[in-house]
């Protein structure tokens, strides 16, 4: 018979193998992959009364869409999802607000948020997240994730940040309308176009929130630039 410290040890022993071939036994985390539309050609999921499909992601059981509105293809209007199982899907619309954010779409339906975080260098691991009335949130890791290549459609409200410290926002292109607000080097704003060495602000974003507050005013070129994520990372450090 075993002894009462064998038994222990023995013990610690099985724990610790079937500790471990319950890792080992772990599905391995599917690596996200990043594409063009162009690979999902022809999908009409997006179809009539949108402006086609802005962003498509997979989760391990749904199908995201995120279309565009009829009028002006880059902007986001729709979220339509499909579960792989062949179940219902669902069909937002973004009525009186927008739901692109500068890292994530949130769309909103009679309480439930929900949200598709876009891949950057801040976010290599996104997800699909719904938020509860309750303020319970589940997510699924994106696992595949396709945009349009290109990016800097002025219409889109692209990504920049700003360059230095108390920036001057104006409510024109010049140093002679008057300054609205001042921004610090690293906020992240949305712009929406240039106009001669001015360029037009539409949005900022909340450091704490990360969510976009809308702002009409113009910033000189020379304290605003693009997004690239490596500039993003360095100068919000």
């Amino acid at each position: 018979m075993l002894g009462h410290k064998q038994f222990k040890a023995l013990s610690v022993a099985l724990s610790f193998t079937i500790l471990t071939f319950a890792f080992s036994s772990q599905p391995a985390i599917a690596q996200l992959k990043v594409g063009n539309l162009s690979e999902i050609e022809g999908d009409v999921t997006c179809g009539r009364g949108t402006g086609g499909t802005l962003a498509y992601a997979e989760t391990k059981n749904y199908l995201v869409y995120i279309c565009g509105a009829e009028d002006d293809p880059t902007a986001p209007r729709f979220y339509r999802s499909r579960t792989r199982n062949g179940g219902p899907g669902l069909n937002l619309e973004a009525v009186n607000y927008d739901p692109r954010q500068l890292r994530y779409f949130e769309f909103r339906n009679n309480g439930y948020t929900y949200i598709l975080q876009i891949p950057t260098s801040r976010i290599p691991n996104p997800v699909l997240a719904v938020e509860f009335p309750n303020g319970k949130r589940v997510e699924e890791r994106v696992t595949r994730y396709l945009a349009r290549t290109d990016v800097s459609t002025p219409s889109q409200g692209v990504c920049s940040f700003i360059t230095s410290n108390s920036v001057n926002i104006r409510s024109g292109p010049s140093t002679t309308y008057s300054v609205l607000t001042q921004l610090n080097r690293g906020r992240v704003v949305r712009a929406l176009n240039r106009r001669g060495n001015w360029v037009k602000l539409v949005g900022v974003e909340d450091p704490t929130t990360e969510r976009v507050r809308p702002i009409n005013g113009w910033v000189s070129n020379a304290y605003i630039n693009g997004c690239s994520e490596d500039q993003f990372d360095r100068w919000r450090r």
